[in-house]
C-alpha cells in the first residue's frame, strides 16, 4: 500500500502516462528514433533515354550522410549511377543520372536523422516513345562507341580526317588519342638509376674488396624501382572531345581539327574542332583514374544526347556535379538544346 492508500500496481500506468506526456512536451521529443523509416520520393523532370535526368530526392524527415542512386536493368543487374555525401541536413536534394535504354528502375537510398530511407522510380512508362522520340532513339542506337583503352603519351596538335563515316573516322583517330600524359618523371627516375648503376659497377671493378654486384642484377633492381615509381605516379582525369565537322551530302565527314584547351584553359580537357564549322556530333574519350573527376557540364549540357561504352557515375560535390568512371570510356554526344 502507498501513503495515499492505493495499491502501487494500479497507479503505475497513470504514472507512466504522465511521464510520457512530459517527455513529449520537451524539445526534440517528436524526432523519430534511430532506425525509424523515413519517406523518400524521387521527383523531377520525366527521364529521357540517352540524356542526363534532372531529378530530386525529397524526404520530410531529412537527408543527411550517404546518398546513392542505382540503376536496375531489365536483366536484374545494378549499377551505381549517383553518389553524394550530404554534410548538412536538407529535405530536398538535386541529383543527376544518365538514363540508358536498358534501365527499368531507379533505386535511391538516403541517410537521415531516422536512419536510411529508400525509394524506387519505374522507368517503363516514362520511356515510352512517340514517333519523334522513336526516330531520335533509333539514331542513338546506330551510334556504337569505339573501343577505348587507357594509354599514355603526347596528343597530336591536330587531326586530319579523310572523307569517311563518323564511325570510321573515330576508329582512324582513336589510336593517336592518349588519355594520360607521358610518364616523364618516371622515365627520369629510370635514367638516373641506370646511370647510377653504371657508375657504381665501374667503380667496383676498379676497387679491391668484396666481389662486386653483377651489372645485370643492378639493372634489374633499378628497373624494378623505376616501374614502382611509375605505378605510384598520380594520374589526372582527362576528357578528349572531338567535334566532328558537318556531314556532306553523302553522310561523310572530313577536314582538319586543331587541338585546344578546355574551359578556363583546363589542361585536363582537350577539344579538337574547326572553329569555322561545327557539326552536331562529337566523339568523347573519358578517363578518371583513382578519385579524380571532371565537371559534368564539360561532358554534356542539358538537351545533349549521350551514348557511352560503359556506366557513368555522377558525384554530387559542393553544390555541383562531377563525373567519374572506373575505366576508360568512349562515346558519342549529339548536341541538343535545353
Amino acid at each position: 500500500m502507498s501513503s495515499h492508500g492505493l495499491p502501487l500496481p494500479r497507479r503505475l500506468p497513470a504514472v507512466l502516462l504522465g511521464l510520457g506526456l512530459v517527455l513529449l512536451g520537451r524539445p526534440g521529443a517528436a524526432l523519430p528514433g534511430a532506425g525509424s523509416p523515413q519517406a523518400l520520393a524521387i521527383t523531377g523532370n520525366t527521364p529521357i533515354a540517352g540524356r542526363i535526368a534532372e531529378l530530386e530526392l525529397e524526404a520530410a524527415g531529412g537527408i543527411l550522410g550517404r546518398v546513392e542512386v542505382r540503376g536496375i536493368a531489365w536483366d536484374g543487374s545494378a549499377s551505381l549511377l549517383y553518389r553524394e555525401e550530404v554534410g548538412a541536413w536538407t529535405s530536398r536534394l538535386p541529383v543527376r543520372v544518365l538514363i540508358t535504354e536498358d534501365l527499368r528502375f531507379l533505386e535511391a537510398r538516403a541517410g537521415g536523422p531516422g536512419g536510411e530511407s529508400q525509394a524506387r522510380l519505374g522507368l517503363e512508362d516514362s520511356l515510352q516513345a512517340g514517333p519523334a522520340e522513336t526516330e531520335r532513339r533509333r539514331r542513338l542506337a546506330a551510334l556504337v562507341p569505339p573501343f577505348a583503352r587507357y594509354t599514355e603519351g603526347p596528343l597530336p596538335p591536330w587531326l586530319d580526317l579523310a572523307a569517311s563515316s563518323p564511325e570510321a573516322a573515330a576508329r582512324e583517330i582513336l589510336p593517336s588519342l592518349a588519355l594520360g600524359r607521358p610518364p616523364l618523371a618516371a622515365l627520369a627516375v629510370l635514367a638516373a638509376l641506370a646511370l647510377g648503376a653504371a657508375l657504381a659497377a665501374g667503380r667496383r671493378r676498379k676497387s679491391p674488396g668484396p666481389r662486386p654486384i653483377p651489372l645485370p642484377a643492378l639493372a634489374l633492381a633499378c628497373l624494378a624501382v623505376a616501374l614502382g615509381s611509375l605505378a605510384l605516379l598520380p594520374r589526372e582525369a582527362r576528357l578528349i572531345i572531338v567535334d566532328l565537322p558537318p556531314r556532306d551530302s553523302q553522310g561523310l565527314v572530313s577536314g582538319r581539327l586543331a587541338a585546344g584547351a578546355g574551359p578556363g584553359l583546363d589542361k585536363r580537357i582537350v577539344r579538337y574542332a574547326n572553329p569555322k564549322e561545327a557539326g552536331e556530333l562529337s566523339l568523347l574519350l573519358l578517363s578518371t583514374p583513382g578519385e579524380s573527376s571532371l565537371p559534368l557540364g564539360d561532358l554534356a549540357l542539358p538537351g545533349d544526347d549521350l551514348v557511352l561504352s560503359g556506366p557513368l557515375l555522377i558525384v554530387g560535390k559542393a553544390g555541383g556535379f562531377e563525373v567519374r568512371t572506373d575505366r576508360a570510356l568512349s562515346g558519342w554526344r549529339i548536341h541538343g538544346h535545353p
